[in-house]
């Protein structure tokens, strides 16, 4: 996802690394930054709150993988679901929008 936006902004394509060990990567794809979370290895919602990944900003988006611990999920926010193909390298993907988002048509990725 994180490559299919750089490309689309023309910008080089960056390694993108699982965020497990630093719990979480920034991004910068041109017009806007990513800030890209992985709560797995976290262990309550308050470790969550330190992260500081609750603060409003329209500058950033935020992917989170592992949202479980997440008790109040944002209004605006776009859930996107990757499920594992039998085929090497082929995933499907459900993407669901709330709030602002929710009427949004997506193309494909």
């Amino acid at each position: 996802l994180i490559n299919h936006l750089e490309a689309e902004n023309g910008i080089k394509k960056s390694d993108v690394l699982s965020p497990t060990f630093n719990i979480v990567y920034e991004y910068d794809i041109g017009y806007t930054k990513i800030l890209h979370y992985d709560l797995y290895r976290l262990k309550n919602y308050e470790d969550i709150l330190q992260l500081g990944m609750f603060e409003i900003s329209s500058n950033y988006i935020k992917i989170v993988e592992w949202p479980e611990l997440i008790d109040s999920k944002p209004k605006d926010r776009i859930d996107i679901q990757f499920q594992y193909s039998k085929l090497i390298d082929y995933r499907t993907v459900k993407i669901n929008g709330f709030g602002k988002w929710k009427d949004y048509k997506f193309d494909a990725v």
